[in-house]
């Protein structure tokens, strides 16, 4: 590898450790210390994830210029590798969980340990030299060559640790395969269950989540394609700096949603429910009653809307008025809360008063979060009526 080759590849490997670090500082930095607990909870993996790829990208930058440490901490690498995936969920899980669900169990932790201690005890019982041969990187005369033990063609031990070292590419496909089809069902069933909790459409799709997994998605056949040549050999073509690539958008995609908080979580639903902690009967809370609060306190203006922000002043909980909702309108939450915002849109677009506010004004004014999250809420009442956004 020529020195032009040599230093492009290290600044293409360079730019997730940066960016890894860069997010980690805006993360804590600029967050909001209002935020709840919970929100603070959530940092903690997302830090460790950013971290983690940081190294990963770190060691892969010491591969093209001083293989000898990599080769001496293969157990470190290959667990970093799997534990990028881990962090990644372990936060998307708590972004995710409900009332009541069990907390994120550290069985998912135990591989990736087993696999650094296992595999650094095993690296100290081999030579040197069987553990450069592993990584199959260029014998120190020039580029034609690899580093090579003969002694791993005739000891079985040998011959083993350089098929486990070798293993990490496809194990790594396979836990990032489990990993995101794990992922992508949590987001799915989250954004089943949080359209009976909350009427903030814009921040409760999480489409910034799913697009970072799917950015992901061709990353996969990356450890395939090395597995078949040799770690070297990736890192200095296209399969190296794709993923790098790849990797430098997603950080900072993940940090900026996280910061300015577009999600909400779950748990965060069921803040305010009664004090006495009793299930409450249906006789509690009558159609006309709730109708009647909406007309006169108007709490769908509120574009963050929570359905605890009607439970406490009905004097209910999350889970009653939601069924409540679900039996006497046919709907969820969300669409019951979005009627009544499409309904004060006609009225304001009928007032005199605000024929100077323009479409997306109005819409606002109405307790839409954003233009988007109208055209969801009038798409599903009537796709053929909605307001062009120019005028």
């Amino acid at each position: 590898m020529n020195n032009d080759t040599f230093l492009l590849m290290l600044f293409v490997y360079s730019a997730p450790v940066v960016s890894g670090l860069l997010s980690i500082a805006f993360l804590h930095l600029a967050g909001n210390r209002k935020q709840g607990s919970m929100d603070m909870e959530l940092r903690k993996p997302l830090t460790a994830y950013f971290l983690t790829v940081a190294v990963n990208w770190t060691f892969a930058m010491l591969l093209l210029f001083a293989p000898a440490v990599v080769a001496g901490l293969n157990g470190l690498v290959y667990s970093l590798l799997l534990l990028v995936q881990v962090f990644l969920y372990h936060y998307l899980y708590i972004l995710t969980a409900d009332t009541g669900e069990k907390p994120f169990t550290f069985w998912h932790y135990i591989l990736p340990v087993v696999i650094f201690v296992g595999l650094t005890f095993w690296a100290a019982q081999v030579p040197p030299e069987a553990r450069m041969a592993s990584i199959a990187v260029p014998a120190q005369s020039g580029d034609s060559g690899l580093y090579t033990c003969n002694l791993s063609l005739n000891d079985p031990s040998l011959a083993w640790y350089n098929a486990a070292v070798r293993s990490k590419p496809l194990v790594r496909t396979l836990y990032s395969l489990i990993y995101s089809i794990l992922a992508v069902r949590r987001i799915l069933r989250y954004r089943r269950r949080i359209v009976n909790f909350s009427a903030d459409t814009e921040n409760t799709s999480l489409g910034w989540l799913l697009f970072t997994i799917a950015l992901a998605f061709p990353l996969f056949l990356t450890p395939v394609i090395v597995a078949l040549a040799s770690p070297y050999k990736a890192l200095v073509t296209f399969l190296g700096a794709f993923p790098a690539i790849v990797i430098f958008i997603q950080l900072p995609v993940l940090c900026y949603y996280t910061v300015t908080h577009r999600y909400v979580l779950l748990m965060q639903t069921d803040a305010t429910d009664t004090d006495s902690g009793t299930e409450i009967t249906a006789g509690k809370i009558e159609r006309q009653q709730l109708e009647e609060f909406m007309t006169s306190s108007k709490p769908y203006l509120k574009a963050d809307l929570k359905i605890t922000d009607l439970a406490g002043p009905l004097k209910t909980n999350r889970n009653y008025l939601s069924s409540f909702i679900n039996t006497t309108y046919g709907m969820n939450f969300s669409q019951f809360i979005n009627g009544y915002r499409l309904r004060e849109l006609d009225a304001l677009r009928a007032d005199g008063k605000y024929i100077r506010l323009d479409n997306l004004e109005l819409i606002h004014k109405a307790g839409f979060g954003s233009y988007h999250a109208y055209y969801r809420a009038k798409k599903q009442q009537d796709k053929l009526k909605l307001l062009p956004l120019d005028e």
